[in-house]
Formats: C-alpha cells, sequence, structure tokens
C-alpha cells in the first residue's frame, strides 16, 4: 500500500491495484493486472506508480488523474520479482537470482490534434533509440506500433565561432585563470 496526498494505492489480489481518493474529489480508480499475476511490491515516482510482479515484470502505471491511471509501461524481466526501489530514475528489482537495474524513460503522451493527427512532445533527455508505441483507448484496448518512433542525434549546423575566434577566447581564458605574480 502507498499513499500520496489523499490518494491511496493498494493491491487487492482478487481486482489488481486500487486507487482511492480519501476526500472523494476523484472516483475510485482500478489498475487492473493480467490474469494471474499478482503485486510483489509497488513504489510511488513523479507520475508513475511502479508495481513489481510476479509475472508480468515491472508495470509502470500513470497517475496524474486519479480517476483515469493507465498502464504506460510495461518491463518485462527474466526472474521472479521481489523488493522494488527507486532512485535517481533507475528502478532496482530484487529478484530470486539477481538485483535487476532498469532506466526509467521519462514520460511520453501524446493528444490527437483537431486534424486528428496524433501529437507527441518527445521530453529532452530521451535516450537515442528506436522504441515501441503503445496506443491506449479510453476504454483500457491496447495496441503497440513497433519502431513508431526514433530518437536521433540533430544534423549538425555550421559552428558559429571560427577557428580563430575559438583560439582568442582559449588564450583570454588562459591569461585569466593565470596566477597574479
Amino acid at each position: 500500500m502507498r499513499a500520496r496526498g489523499e490518494t491511496l494505492f493498494a493491491y487487492a489480489p482478487e481486482r489488481g491495484i486500487v486507487t482511492l481518493d480519501l476526500e472523494g474529489r476523484a472516483p475510485d480508480g482500478l489498475m487492473p493486472l493480467p490474469a494471474g499475476d499478482s503485486v510483489m511490491d509497488m513504489q510511488l515516482g513523479e507520475s508513475r506508480l511502479y508495481a513489481s510482479t510476479a509475472r508480468s515484470g515491472l508495470l509502470a502505471f500513470s497517475i496524474g488523474d486519479p480517476g483515469q491511471t493507465l498502464l504506460a509501461t510495461r518491463h518485462p524481466l527474466v526472474s521472479r520479482l521481489g523488493r522494488l526501489v527507486l532512485h535517481e530514475g533507475v528502478a532496482y528489482l530484487g529478484g530470486e537470482e539477481a538485483i535487476t537495474a532498469v532506466r526509467l524513460l521519462p514520460a511520453v503522451a501524446g493528444r490527437p490534434g483537431p486534424d486528428g493527427i496524433l501529437r507527441v512532445a518527445i521530453p529532452k533527455g530521451l535516450p537515442l533509440g528506436h522504441y515501441n508505441l503503445t496506443l491506449t483507448s479510453p476504454k483500457g484496448h491496447r495496441t503497440v506500433r513497433p519502431n513508431a518512433l526514433e530518437v536521433r542525434l540533430s544534423r549538425r549546423a555550421k559552428p558559429t565561432l571560427s577557428r580563430e575566434q575559438l583560439q582568442r577566447i582559449m588564450e583570454q581564458r588562459r591569461q585569466a585563470n593565470r596566477p597574479a605574480p
């Protein structure tokens, strides 16, 4: 069981992870788990609830709106999990045979524009690479688009300083850092 402010997150084996708004401002929510799965541990991140599960691995649920929680990310793992610890953007998972570290990706969210095209804001610091895109409908139906997103280096622009200008700046810094006689 975990709490943030007036919202309580609890694991109910027959239902999944339940959210309860103790002030009654938002309806109670439910984060269902795959059949036959169970939560081993839960931790709260900034805008996510992380749950280590017996069969599905590490699940990250978006908790920005207590009445509408969605599965945001799933990290399948190779061994059974136990304890979960979050520290500086990394999830450390204690398993039966080893400790696993998973670097947590920043949240990526999209909204359909007025023209019906999905607009996605890519956060700064998203590591280079190809990413699958999971689309979730308001009813919870999910579809995965493999390699739908690619983050790569931008093309190099022309340098804004000439070589001579850079040499002058470096010489000025050397002179400024010399000890006084």
